[in-house]
């Protein structure tokens, strides 16, 4: 499956140059991609799986990308868009739902119960 990332880095970035993106094209090359890369470091130092944090990565903010109204729960509607695109490029649904659950709890504003056993195996509590 790890030749299908580049196609979901391809849709995001298509649809942050689009002129309905409210965040333009910044968003992308000032945001997107500062959170892929720090997310490959961190899913390296905690052992996590490189390809699910790369892709909830790419997805994280999708929703509020395509569609301004979305913003103020853009985590849950930005779950719901990865699981149709990575359910339209034949990703198992084990990994769609990995996927899902870190979009839906990226949001720091928002208290979320942790499902990091990662997390837990380093000791830290939610």
């Amino acid at each position: 499956m790890k030749q299908m990332a580049p196609a979901v880095r391809s849709i995001v970035e298509k649809a942050c140059k689009k002129e309905t993106n409210r965040y333009g094209y910044g968003i992308w090359s000032h945001h997107i991609l500062f959170v892929v890369k720090y997310g490959k470091l961190l899913a390296q130092e905690l052992e996590a799986d490189p390809e699910i944090v790369e892709i909830a990565a790419l997805l994280h903010d999708y929703a509020s990308i395509k569609e301004e109204s979305l913003t103020p729960e853009h985590h849950l509607h930005s779950a719901q868009e990865a699981e149709k695109i990575l359910r339209s490029l034949g990703y198992p649904e084990d990994t769609i739902t990995a996927v899902k659950q870190c979009i839906v709890s990226h949001r720091g504003s928002i208290n979320h119960p942790c499902r990091c056993s990662t997390i837990h195996r380093l000791g830290v509590e939610d």
